[in-house]
């Protein structure tokens, strides 16, 4: 299977699990975040599986410990799928950890990841209809409390018994954290990937601030089919916007 369609199967799968609750979904945990859960799809690995592997790859080193350990972040630079991509051989320039060269074969770019974390890709944004800004969602959770029930005359003894009972509550979100979403975007991503970008598309003017958003379309194609010569020409299309 090629790379553009083993990323787009990864995507739609993703999108089905979220959308069914059949995978756990959690922004803050580089296991089950945006990436996470893409990650999950492309490798096979189980959750447990790939928290090891992130857990690995997140660690701070402390001082003392061996050059073997796991790589270092800057000082007060958040340990996110973001921060980790920079880390790269100094000779090689490849990835430092394990997890991202898989997912670096498996199709994904560093621009893909940089991306999904905070769901920042003008494209997919604009063809998933998702706004910026803040989401309220509504949250419920099991409550359990103590019920003393009294007995006899006067109240004379009692009895006290346990309960539970669902508290909703309403919490505002950044919109890249929210799971409904994630679907949108993982799905409008695929939809892209799904089309071509034909010699038609690529001999039109792209001058205006609105041409970006397709021409990024365009570059998601390229660089997932590895066509990097293409990618390079629709970059500098993309700069030259201003």
């Amino acid at each position: 299977m090629k790379k553009r369609e083993s990323l787009i199967r990864a995507l739609r799968i993703s999108a089905k699990a979220l959308k069914n609750d059949t995978v756990h979904y959690e922004w803050t945990k580089q296991h089950s975040c945006n990436c996470g859960v893409l990650a999950q799809a492309l490798t096979g690995m189980h959750k447990i599986q790939l928290e090891h592997q992130t857990l690995m790859a997140f660690s701070t080193r402390q001082e003392g410990r061996p050059h073997t350990d796991p790589i270092p972040f800057e000082k007060n630079e958040n340990p996110t799928w973001k921060s980790l991509v920079k880390q790269k051989c100094s000779i090689t320039g490849e990835p430092m950890c394990e997890i991202l060269s898989i997912l670096f074969s498996k199709g994904l770019t560093t621009d893909d990841i940089v991306h999904l974390e905070y769901m920042e890709n003008p494209a997919i944004l604009e063809r998933a209809g998702i706004s910026k800004n803040p989401v309220k969602v509504k949250t419920a959770k099991i409550v359990e409390e103590e019920v003393v029930i009294k007995r006899g005359f006067l109240g004379i003894g009692r009895k006290v018994e346990k309960s539970t009972k669902t508290v909703y509550e309403t919490k505002t979100q950044n919109y890249y954290s929210v799971k409904e979403n994630l679907i949108k975007y993982l799905s409008a991503w695929a939809e892209i990937l799904e089309e071509e970008v034909g010699e038609k598309n690529l001999k039109q003017p792209f001058h205006k601030e609105k041409d970006k958003n397709r021409l990024h379309e365009m570059l998601l194609i390229a660089t997932s089919e590895e066509n990097y010569e293409l990618a390079a020409e629709l970059r500098d299309r993309i700069e030259a916007i201003k």
